[in-house]
């Protein structure tokens, strides 16, 4: 399913179901269904993975990497 399973890191990679099998995506749900916690832990780490990886502080310190790069190329 292209770059998701390494953007959501292990535990979202077990979530994730092949592109256009709604077998596998209704598989997944009752799964989540009948383990709550489960789902509810990967979730919890999905969060955290997301805040930091592509959190406010992360997608700033980004901006200002390449704003320094543009700036330095247009005064040089």
């Amino acid at each position: 399913v292209g770059v998701f399973p390494h953007l959501l890191g292990p535990e979202g990679a077990k979530l994730l179901v092949p592109a256009r099998d709604s077998s596998a995506l209704a598989e997944r749900l009752v799964w989540c269904l009948c383990h709550p916690s489960e789902a509810k832990g990967i979730g919890a780490c999905l969060r955290r993975r997301a805040v930091e990886h592509f959190g406010p502080t992360k997608s700033v310190s980004a901006y200002e990497s390449v704003l320094q790069v543009l700036a330095s190329q247009k005064g040089g």
